[in-house]
């Protein structure tokens, strides 16, 4: 996830960078079981923690595998066994070693508006297509958005901006809580989920905030480095 203005200075919330190997992931082999999560402090993470969960809603196939959320070598990774339908989240929510329910109000107060006013996410392959959102609380919890996106099949780089804009009711100098879903559609998304998405650069002109997640593919298809961090005066 990375946010960016016009001036140089980073503010990073999370590079995927801790930890070193494998010791944040989350694996769900069960259905029915209500999910697996994990919990990560570090120093470097926006709000101390970061919460990995994930619930298996369907087996498919390949019960063995099941679906599974990781980050490791400054990427973050999730994949499903073939025809198996899964769902992650990936919490940013403060330090509540929690890593399903959602601390609306664990962030406090952070002023994103002040270092830019879009997020935008750079999908370099999905496959089979996927569901993905992007929750954003404030003012304590007491406002909120959800924004979804549906992503169909591509072998090519596809981008999608989320102004800050289209996120109604929320606001941005008083983020509280941020909350990503992979597959929001449930039991009805699409099974045996692939896709990998980039960190991107700034682009010119630099004038709106972008989020980017890692890498996040099945079978671990690409190695590249992940940011999540925002650029401020």
């Amino acid at each position: 996830m990375a946010f960016a203005s016009h001036a140089q200075a980073t503010f990073i919330i999370d590079d995927f960078s801790d930890p070193i190997a494998g010791g944040n992931s989350a694996q769900d082999l069960t259905t029915g079981d209500g999910g697996v999560g994990d919990t990560f402090d570090s120093l470097t993470v926006l709000g101390g923690e970061r919460d990995l969960f994930v619930e298996l809603l369907d087996e498919g196939f390949d019960p063995a595998s099941g679906v599974r959320m990781a980050v490791a070598g400054s990427t973050l990774t999730y994949e499903t066994g073939s025809g198996g339908i899964g769902r992650g989240k990936l919490q940013y929510d403060g330090d509540d070693n929690d890593a399903d329910n959602l601390d609306t109000t664990g962030l406090g107060s952070v002023n994103l508006l002040q270092s830019g006013n879009a997020f935008l996410l750079d999908v370099l392959e999905a496959d089979l297509g996927f569901s993905f959102s992007i929750g954003v609380w404030s003012n304590g919890g007491a406002n909120s958005f959800v924004k979804e996106f549906d992503g169909s099949g591509t072998e090519v780089p596809i981008t999608r901006s989320f102004a800050f804009s289209d996120f109604t009711g929320v606001d941005f100098t008083s983020v509280s809580a941020i909350e990503v879903i992979i597959n929001t559609k449930g039991e009805e998304g699409k099974t045996s989920i692939d896709f990998t998405i980039d960190a991107i650069k700034v682009p010119e002109p630099a004038t709106m905030a972008m989020f980017g997640l890692g890498l996040m593919g099945l079978g671990y298809t690409r190695r590249r480095k992940a940011k999540i961090e925002m650029n401020k005066a």
